[in-house]
Parts: C-alpha cells; sequence; structure tokens
C-alpha cells in the first residue's frame, strides 16, 4: 500500500458527499461536468488509481442505493481503481451488511494509538502540543489520530487557546471546535448544532439505537 500511495494522485470525499441519489449529483454541486471513470482518463498515465473516502461512518445516515452504492458499482468493473475509507470500528461491519460488500474482497486495518516514539514525533512538528502533552488526561486522549487531528486543527483556528489547559478546558474546546464547529456562525448554528447532539446522544442512550428518528430526538 505504502508504494502505491506514493505514486497516485488520489479522489477524496468527504463520506456525507456520497450520501446523495447519484454521482452525477455529488459531481455537480461541486462545479464538476465530468463523469468518475472521465476523471480517471484523464489522469490515465498515472499507475495507482485510488479512491479516498473520510469518516465512511457517515455513509450510515444514506439511502442504500445512494451515490456511494453507484461508486462501488464503478469500483467493481474497473480493476485498477482502488477505494481507501477511513471509519469507526463500530461501523464497519453495519456498512458492509446495508451496502452489501463482501469481506471476502476487503481488508480492514485497525489502526492502533500512537506509542511515545510516534507523540515524539508529532510535538516536534507540532511543538504548540508540548504543554498538552505535559497533562497526562489530555496526553492519553491524543494518543489517538482523530482526536490529535482535531486538536491540531482547533489550535490553527484559535491561536489564544491557554497552552496551560485543564481537561475539562481541553473537552470545551473540543466540543467548540468540531462539534459545534464556533467558525460558522450564520443563523447560531453552532448553538444549534451543539443542543442537536446532545439530544441526538441522549436519545441514542435511552433508546439504546444507533439511529434516531425526528421524533424520538426531544
Amino acid at each position: 500500500m505504502g508504494e502505491e500511495l506514493s505514486n497516485t494522485l488520489p479522489i477524496i470525499f468527504k463520506a456525507d458527499q456520497l450520501n446523495k441519489t447519484s454521482l452525477a449529483q455529488v459531481f455537480s454541486e461541486v462545479g464538476i461536468n465530468y463523469s468518475l471513470i472521465d476523471l480517471f482518463s484523464l489522469i490515465s498515465a498515472v499507475p495507482h488509481k485510488i479512491i479516498v473516502i473520510d469518516s465512511a461512518e457517515k455513509l450510515l445516515e444514506a439511502q442504500p442505493d445512494s451515490a456511494f452504492k453507484q461508486l462501488l458499482s464503478i469500483i467493481s468493473e474497473n480493476k485498477g481503481i482502488k477505494l481507501l475509507m477511513t471509519c469507526r470500528s463500530y461501523a464497519v461491519n453495519v456498512i458492509k451488511q446495508k451496502f452489501g460488500i463482501d469481506s471476502k474482497k476487503i481488508n480492514v486495518i485497525d489502526i492502533p494509538l500512537l506509542d511515545d516514539d510516534e507523540i515524539e514525533l508529532v510535538k516536534n512538528e507540532f511543538p504548540q502540543l508540548t504543554n498538552f502533552l505535559l497533562n497526562d488526561k489530555i496526553s492519553e486522549v491524543l494518543k489517538s489520530p482523530k482526536y490529535l487531528d482535531f486538536t491540531i486543527s482547533a489550535i490553527k483556528e484559535n491561536e489564544n487557546i491557554s497552552d496551560d489547559i485543564s481537561y475539562s478546558e481541553f473537552k470545551e474546546i473540543l466540543w467548540s471546535e468540531v462539534i459545534e464547529n464556533s467558525t460558522v456562525t450564520k443563523n447560531g448554528l453552532p448553538r444549534k448544532r451543539g443542543v442537536t447532539f446532545s439530544h441526538i446522544a441522549v436519545g441514542r442512550a435511552i433508546n439504546m439505537r444507533l439511529f434516531l428518528n425526528q421524533k424520538m430526538i426531544k
């Protein structure tokens, strides 16, 4: 995989972009007037063609017959295209069942927590994390690549974040930057997003269900 990724020009999607009725709609909304096959024909000289989907667990919000399903069909008919997805572990089997993905045709790679040597490399690259990593609780959270990425993004968005913060303050920062997305303030969206997320989380716990309909969210 390393060799393939070193010599490729990937096409990257956020999973929720594929929660549309068709690939044509997906491309149209971002101003692309080519089909997926047309796009790959434009880079035919590139030996490795890879489609990357980030946060694939969000595909669970889509209908079974969605743009993602069309994408799977195209990939199955074109052996030169490979699919790479990042996904929360809880959603892997559900996605396979929902979209009829054959387990024998995919490789699932568990991404472990970062070890001390890897954390040291990250700290050297992003020295602004140094004081965060001195807090044992925060340091443990940052061993997760996903939360590390969230934290780095939060620091970049808000340079006024204090280096000397408590664990509770750290969680509030992640809530503000990741859940509420405080940089987008139109129509009171940060607060609305935060409240909606809280209602969904509580509703899922009470009903012991992965998904809720609107009537269950109070």
